[in-house]
């Protein structure tokens, strides 16, 4: 269904589930409603445990754009063939959709479930009296029983510990390195890529930092309290890589955490050329194909060697940066808005992306990529709200941790 909407949508033939795993889909027409561009990628998802399983879920996709619908208070049975007409992502156009009418009228269900109306039990005022007792005296022995030597309640048990040392954050235990990435001018791009990996061009960096690692599963789970489901199939563990992370939760992670911060450091995703230069090896560079090594089985979890599923995050060697997982293991959230032909203009100085657009950059690759889709020069974008199995993100920084 969602590959069918592509095609009548865009009038493209739909690409196929391992480029659209690698590279996500080509950018849907902008007049198409919420509700036809989230049915059509949720649909057309890489995992099939994400793709819907009935047309019930798939009209439930659609559910954004569809019209609206005016009750009427005395249904009329359907004696004849009845044209239903959909919504669609063309503008000024529809679908007929002719239904065999049912044989009998359907009972209605209420629009808010009734609650049953609870039975009047008449108490006696002294036993009411004697409740109230018990119930105060429990409530100040559970009290007591709970707080410490003095008396005083215990703290909440949401408190989050933070730690701030040598460029080094730790947050309820779980620490991530930060690395120094300082500043200079590299080659970003390449002309044995894509075409938007061109023009190759000199780009100047002020100095950063950037975390060692992808940010893993127990990390998320101690700034933001919550998993994403994360299950077996896919790798799950506290040092796997946290992935189902959309761009839009990724930023949510960084505010988070410069709230538990304070606002000190600044923690954000990397630019896309912060990331390449990065993935490079900074000033530190060999010039390698992949992050680290041109031997990608060196550096990268993808599709030859991964088992269609993540890593622990630094089981691999490390970049010239001592940088794990740039290439492979999970595409990465940048900062930037995604553009085609972005690298013909951009600035040469600290670029930061084009101003707007539709879909976020990402970068470095997955366990579900050929081997082309793991170089450090390869760009690829999704939309911002819709995460997925291969992808996470790594954090960054404009100031120092010390």
């Amino acid at each position: 269904l969602g590959a069918t909407l592509y095609y009548l949508v865009t009038g493209q033939v739909p690409p196929q589930a391992v480029n659209i795993a690698d590279s996500g889909l080509p950018e849907l027409p902008a007049h198409l409603s919420s509700g036809v561009r989230n049915a059509i990628e949720r649909s057309m998802e890489f995992q099939r445990k994400r793709r819907p399983h009935s047309a019930k879920e798939f009209l439930a996709l659609l559910e954004d754009s569809a019209p609206e619908v005016v009750a009427v208070p005395t249904p009329t049975p359907i004696s004849e063939k009845t044209a239903i007409v959909t919504p669609q992502p063309a503008v000024n156009e529809s679908t007929v959709i002719t239904v065999e009418a049912p044989k009998s009228e359907p009972k209605q269900k209420p629009l808010f479930k009734e609650e049953p109306k609870p039975e009047k039990k008449s108490k006696s005022k002294k036993g009411l009296w004697l409740m109230l007792v018990v119930a105060i005296v429990a409530g100040v022995v559970i009290f007591l029983s709970l707080g410490g030597d003095d008396g005083k309640p215990p703290k909440p048990s949401n408190e989050v510990s933070v730690e701030v040392t040598d460029n080094t954050i730790t947050v309820n235990g779980v620490s991530l390195n930060m690395i120094q990435v300082d500043g200079g001018t590299f080659e970003m791009g390449s002309n044995y890529g894509e075409s938007d990996e061109k023009p190759v061009r000199d780009v100047t960096l002020d100095g950063y930092w950037i975390a060692e690692t992808e940010v893993t599963q127990a990390l998320w789970k101690a700034v933001m309290g919550i998993d994403k489901g994360w299950s077996d199939d896919y790798g799950k563990g506290s040092n796997y890589p946290a992935y189902n992370v959309s761009y839009n939760e990724a930023v949510d992670f960084c505010e988070k955490l410069n709230e538990l911060t304070e606002y000190k450091y600044g923690f954000r995703l990397p630019t896309e050329a912060e990331w390449e230069y990065a993935a490079r090896g900074g000033k530190k560079s060999n010039g390698y194909k992949y992050s680290g090594s041109n031997n990608i089985d060196d550096v990268a979890w993808y599709v030859d060697n991964s088992g269609c599923v993540a890593h622990p995050v630094k089981s691999k060697k490390c970049n010239e940066l001592g940088l794990y997982d740039m290439s492979g293991n999970l595409w990465e959230w940048c900062w930037d808005w995604y553009g085609s032909s972005y690298y013909s203009n951009s600035p040469s100085n600290n670029p930061t992306g084009p101003k707007s657009g539709d879909y976020r950059v990402l970068r470095g690759g997955s366990w579900s990529s050929n081997e082309p889709f793991c170089r450090v020069a390869l760009r690829s974008n999704f939309n911002p709200a819709n995460c997925g199995y291969n992808y996470g993100f790594r954090i960054a920084s404009s100031l120092s941790l010390q």
